[in-house]
């Protein structure tokens, strides 16, 4: 006896039923969240209207503990999901703008900036590092600047009191391939892994203290470093 087709398609169609009201659910879940932002926005304006909205730590904190409570979502993906919800959140609260300035991998750059900072962003491309942190210093913008080791741009935020870094982007295997400066409050930069730009004899200091900090780039007397607790405990619990 041959089955009927349309008899057979129906437990699909059921199922894809519970789908659509799925994304449907998610949807409305989405906008409640956003509608939450904007009330979040009001507060922070009232606390500090200098410094940018964005809040790292709390991401960071945030993706972590999704990421260890999924079942079946790679670790990737919870990222980048909420990743994208976040930067929606921001914009939301105030226009943030990405500077880019990048020259030998600006589309890999900006690339790496979309992963991190989500799709709707609005981003504009500048020539030289200066101008990026020049639009930090004075408007409503993240600065990402590629990290080119014959560059000394950096030396600039070692006296700088209204910029701080406090990102980067990295290739899969570690490598920091631009920094992200911006107007932000150092209590909101997770504590495990900082950038700094101190002296070089500042840093042997820190070294022989055993301080878990490492040179990204070097110019004159000046080191950009990455204090990086994180790692330093992973090797500590494998030891």
């Amino acid at each position: 006896m041959t089955q009927n087709p349309k008899s057979a398609s129906r437990p699909i169609d059921n199922l894809r039923e519970e789908i659509d009201a799925l994304d449907d659910a998610l949807l409305d879940l989405v906008e409640k969240r956003l509608a939450l932002s904007k009330s979040i926005a009001a507060a922070k304006s009232a606390e500090d209207d200098r410094h940018l909205m964005i809040r790292p730590k709390r991401e960071r904190q945030l993706i972590e503990r999704l990421a260890g409570n999924t079942r079946a979502i790679p670790r990737a993906s919870v990222s980048a999901i909420w990743r994208e919800l976040m930067s929606l959140n921001l914009q939301s609260q105030r226009s943030t703008e990405l500077a880019l300035c990048a020259d030998e991998r600006r589309m890999h750059v900006a690339d790496q900036a979309r992963r991190r900072f989500g799709t709707v962003a609005p981003m504009v491309e500048v020539a030289e590092p200066a101008a990026a942190l020049e639009r930090a210093r004075t408007r409503e913008t993240i600065a990402i600047i590629e990290l080119n080791p014959k560059a000394d741009w950096w030396t600039v935020l070692a006296e700088d009191d209204d910029l701080v870094i406090f990102d980067a982007l990295r290739e899969e295997g570690g490598w920091v391939t631009a920094i992200v400066v911006g107007r932000l409050d150092s209590s909101h930069v997770p504590e495990d892994r900082r950038y700094c730009v101190v002296s070089a004899s500042e840093l042997l200091s820190r070294v022989v203290k055993g301080e878990p900090i490492c040179p990204l780039a070097s110019a004159g007397d000046w080191r950009l470093c990455l204090t990086d607790l994180a790692s330093a405990h992973t090797l500590s619990d494998a030891a």
